[in-house]
């Protein structure tokens, strides 16, 4: 097995590679090969409580490891960083001066860059570099952690994807996305384990007051598999439309045709188009190093014990239905009931809507006993309803602020955010539609 080795200020670690069976589809072009190698090292080699301060354009340089506490607040972290930032950004501007390098750490720097550049490094590329000091978290445990929660919905996701013609192995994207996190969301509000964002996720999925199918795994992978589709019909190669399911379809057409190419190594080093920043350029090699990773788990974590899908009882609602109640008649507590089901909003465990008819609800293996149809009969004609309960709405008008609509209705902020999914309580506009009940 041939080893890799990846060295940094205070950090050396000697990482098994794999055999590169399969990877004719999943190209790796030389110019990815540093990138792919540091994702590699943030996912197995770098702890939660820890991470890199690194150069954003070239992930071979990376200055020093920064040891984080995790009890401290976001504020005093970010202060912390934020030294060690003006630190390695006085060095290079030092270097940029022509100072020589002093001790070990600043001698590496200049042999990295030498090394990355592939010359002597100049004036402009140290002072260059300090706009692109970047800190990158460790995600060790975080990484662990999702491969053992991925064992429960591997299986389903890979069916799913070959239904669509779509390469299994990208069943490993969650862990990109969210680790293989269900309620998980995003600053941009992108939600669930595959995360969409509403606007995208609306293209496959209900996303209403009542349901958000970005939150069911079954739903949202049929969405994620024909979007990813969708993306190879259009661009032509896996590489581009697994960058697409970050950048959007459209401007990796946008990509290629600046570029010239569909060289992915090419269009991740070299397209500088709009909103084609960090996230977008390193997608497919995070990927990549993803797939390395997990392709060989154990020599990376040991022997571990993925999880296994949950047996549950399935039934298909004939008609709509109080979900607390339900819970109460099944002698199961609703947050019980709700995790098996997570696409079903707040809004439905409050009682203030009903769970929708057609719904396939999950409920605990061997609620269904017997018969079904029999038992579904005996449940209580006053959890049953033939449509759907009315809502009541807001229309935000030009001045309004959000505790202003929560003092009118007699409701708070936080409430009215849950309610509405809404990524900022502070960003609001005129003729928005607000849930209050």
């Amino acid at each position: 097995m041939r080893a890799i080795f990846c060295a940094f200020y205070g950090v050396v670690f000697l990482l098994p590679s794999l055999n590169a069976a399969k990877a004719e589809i999943f190209v790796k072009p030389p110019a990815l090969e540093s990138m792919v190698d540091f994702w590699e090292t943030v996912y197995v080699g770098v702890s939660t409580d820890e991470g890199l301060l690194h150069d954003s354009d070239n992930l071979a340089l990376v200055y020093e490891t920064i040891e984080i506490d995790l009890d401290s607040s976001r504020p005093e972290r970010k202060a912390q960083i934020g030294q060690r930032k003006e630190y390695w950004r006085g060095v290079l501007l030092g270097l940029a001066a022509g100072t020589p390098p002093v001790g070990r750490p600043e001698t590496h720097v200049v042999e990295a860059f030498t090394k990355a550049l592939g010359r002597a490094p100049t004036t402009e590329d140290y002072r260059l570099a300090t706009q692109r000091l970047r800190f990158q978290q460790g995600q060790r445990e975080k990484f662990k952690a999702g491969l053992v929660r991925s064992g429960a919905y591997d299986a389903e996701i890979r069916q799913i994807l070959r239904i669509h013609r779509v390469p299994e192995e990208l069943a490993l994207l969650p862990h990109v996305e969210s680790s293989f996190l269900i309620h998980v969301y995003s600053k941009s509000g992108a939600a669930g384990m595959w995360q969409f964002i509403p606007a995208t996720g609306r293209r496959f999925l209900t996303i209403n007051h009542t349901i958000d199918e970005r939150l069911s795994p079954k739903a949202s992978t049929f969405a994620a598999a024909k979007l990813l589709r969708a993306n190879f019909e259009k661009l032509g190669s896996w590489p581009l439309a697994i960058t697409a399911y970050n950048h959007g379809a459209a401007g990796m057409s946008r990509a290629k045709q600046k570029m010239g190419t569909d060289d992915i190594g090419v269009i991740c080093r070299n397209y500088k188009g709009r909103n084609f920043g960090f996230a977008s350029r390193n997608f497919y090699a995070q990927f990549l190093a993803v797939r390395r990773v997990v392709l060989d788990y154990e020599a990376y974590f040991g022997p571990l014990k993925l999880a296994t899908p949950m047996d549950v009882d399935k039934w298909i609602l004939p008609y709509f239905i109080d979900a607390p109640g339900l819970s109460d008649y099944l002698n199961l507590g609703t947050q019980s009931l709700s995790s098996l089901n997570p696409s079903l909003a707040q809004s439905v465990w409050r009682a203030d809507r009903w769970i929708p008819k057609g719904y396939e609800l999950k409920l605990p293996a061997g609620t269904l006993k017997g018969d079904a149809q029999t038992w579904i009969a005996f449940v209580p004609m006053n959890l049953r309803h033939a449509k759907q309960r009315s809502i009541l709405y807001h229309t935000v008008t030009v001045g309004e602020t959000l505790t202003h609509i929560a003092r009118t209705y007699g409701t708070t902020i936080d409430s009215l955010v849950a309610l509405n999914g809404l990524a900022n309580p502070n960003q609001i506009f005129p003729g928005q539609k607000l849930e209050m009940k």
